[in-house]
């Protein structure tokens, strides 16, 4: 009890120092906001890469925000505001059809895209259970693998 004093003015003073840190960090980050925040980069194998690639490729060209991708691959153009349908699974495997083999290698490459590249957003859509975006950070990891 006599030394409490001191511990508690090194808990204020612990605290003192960490808050002064998280301070400089979020100077930071705001000062480079379109550096990626991610501390962790992941490495991608090149099929999902590919996959990323294809799907950025999809949002910027067609100008969307979100890509809303059917179960079998299809961008169906109501529900994506684009002028025809996209298949990304024909696209992204160079096949003429999708088949039962190349819809499951499609939705395991998916699951291998962590949340830091490409963002599900979360939409109740009949049978399209991708509703997806690219993330700031994926776009990043993009441009460093173009070099």
């Amino acid at each position: 009890m006599q030394h409490l004093g001191y511990v508690l003015a090194a808990v204020g003073g612990l605290l003192f120092l960490v808050g002064g840190l998280l301070s400089w960090v979020g100077v930071e980050i705001i000062r480079n906001p379109f550096q990626p925040t991610s501390l962790i980069q992941f490495e991608l194998d090149p099929e999902p890469l590919r996959l990323l690639r294809l799907l950025y490729q999809l949002q910027t060209h067609n100008n969307l925000q979100k890509l809303v991708i059917g179960r079998d691959g299809v961008m169906r153009a109501d529900t994506n505001g684009i002028a025809s349908d996209i298949n990304v699974i024909t696209e992204l495997f160079s096949i003429p059809v999708a088949d039962t083999t190349s819809v499951k290698a499609f939705e395991a490459l998916m699951m291998k895209i962590p949340l830091t590249y490409l963002r599900s957003i979360p939409e109740t859509r009949l049978d399209s259970p991708y509703v997806v975006s690219v993330t700031p950070e994926g776009i990043a990891y993009l441009r460093s693998k173009e070099r």
